[in-house]
């Protein structure tokens, strides 16, 4: 029979793991549970999961992760050319997935190889509670995003958004996020049996309705409104683009390849918004699903439970990898502004001492500017065209 201590370290390390997904755990620490079975089915497993092959899935996750987000955290901050609404939405995005993918991708599998909690005291505070703000970011800063283009898109005249607006929109989100998660940071605490010298990091609510309460928001939060707002917005963008594509204004004064330039970048602009909606959804989804099911049923009902948790875990950490992907590299400004970037730093390096380096920055800074015009930019220098035709048209 297995002893007390091992049911509730057990319990507590399900605990443990389901703050990564910022959704606590429905189980009080204090729960009964049915002993044998629960034990059999998370150690068994446990034990299915090689210890190579998941480290190394992980490594490539945050391998991934680091390098792409900080090229485009780089990249904005070196090309003044690229500070746009748009871009530093991107950059604020990229920096939760860094923090996403240090902490959340980088703990999760020693939290489930190890059965206590070998890491420094303060650290069992902090590691969950930066785990869900930057979960909190990076999804509500994608629905920022969302947001932004469809006002740029489908409402070219309302005012522009301001800098200030922008940077006001970020700090709501980080602070939003902070307070979302800060019952992580209050109500754990490491515990420690005397006997055996065994401790562990677990949270202790001051009741079930507290629990619950968090648990709804950090769903409604995290999942439920980025996903119903990311698809309202794109769904009228792609909408509108698609009627752009099909009703031709004035066709007698545009060229015919202008015409099918742009139904060309409407297309790829449509695709790119539809594949947004659906990278969200399908890295997202998997783990609140199973989090609700163990929240309304119990983690009985879950075939290999932790087996399940760490294919969903790290369905969710590849947003981290296709976010930058998304946002910045298949978008071709934005390719040409990185080559722009680094190459000028290549030149201006080789050239020291052979050249004027002002000069040199200023023929950068011309390059840069020449080909970082974003893609949401000229579908709304288009769209604003056509409608000045079409008014004109109504007039005469």
């Amino acid at each position: 029979m297995i002893n007390q201590f091992q049911l509730e370290s057990d319990i507590i390390f399900q605990m443990e793991v389901k703050l990564f997904s910022n959704i606590t755990f429905s189980m009080q620490l204090e729960g009964k549970v049915s002993g044998d079975s629960h034990f059999d089915i998370v150690y068994a497993g446990a034990s299915k999961v090689s210890p190579f092959v998941l480290f190394a899935i992980y490594s490539i996750i945050v391998f991934l992760s680091l390098v792409g987000n900080n090229i485009v955290i780089y990249v904005v901050i070196r090309c003044r050319t690229m500070w746009s609404i748009t871009n530093f939405f991107v950059a604020n995005l990229a920096i939760s997935d860094v923090l996403m993918s240090m902490f959340a991708a980088l703990f999760t599998p020693i939290a489930y190889y190890t059965d206590e909690w070998l890491l420094p005291h303060f650290l069992c505070r902090l590691l969950p509670f930066t785990m869900g703000v930057s979960v909190h970011v990076s999804t509500l800063t994608s629905t920022a995003i969302a947001v932004d283009r469809y006002l740029v898109i489908v409402h070219p005249f309302f005012p522009k958004m301001q800098r200030w607006m922008c940077f006001s929109i970020i700090a709501a989100i980080w602070c939003t996020s902070v307070l979302i998660c800060l019952p992580l940071a209050i109500f754990q605490h490491i515990e420690t049996e005397k006997k055996q010298n065994y401790t562990v990091c677990a949270e202790n609510w001051p009741s079930i309705e507290a629990r619950k309460i968090f648990s709804i928001s950090s769903f409604v939060f995290q999942f439920v409104i980025p996903c119903v707002v990311i698809s309202f917005c794109y769904f009228h963008v792609s909408r509108l683009l698609w009627i752009r594509r099909n009703h031709k204004i004035g066709s007698g004064l545009r060229s015919v390849q202008k015409e099918e330039a742009e139904n060309r970048r409407h297309r790829k602009t449509n695709t790119m918004l539809i594949a947004m909606v659906v990278v969200f959804v399908v890295c997202w989804i998997p783990l609140n699903a199973l989090w609700i099911t163990v929240d309304e049923l119990g983690n009985e009902v879950v075939p290999n439970f932790e087996v399940v948790f760490l294919a969903c875990h790290i369905v969710a950490m590849c947003s981290a990898v296709s976010n930058p992907l998304l946002y910045a590299f298949l978008n071709e400004n934005f390719r040409k502004s990185i080559g722009a970037a680094f190459s000028s730093c290549v030149v201006k390096r080789s050239a020291v001492g052979l050249s004027n380096p002002v000069v040199q920055d200023q023929e950068s800074a011309v390059n840069v500017a020449k080909i970082s015009m974003s893609y949401v930019e000229e579908i709304v220098a288009g769209q604003s065209k056509s409608r000045t035709i079409q008014l004109r048209d109504q007039n005469d």
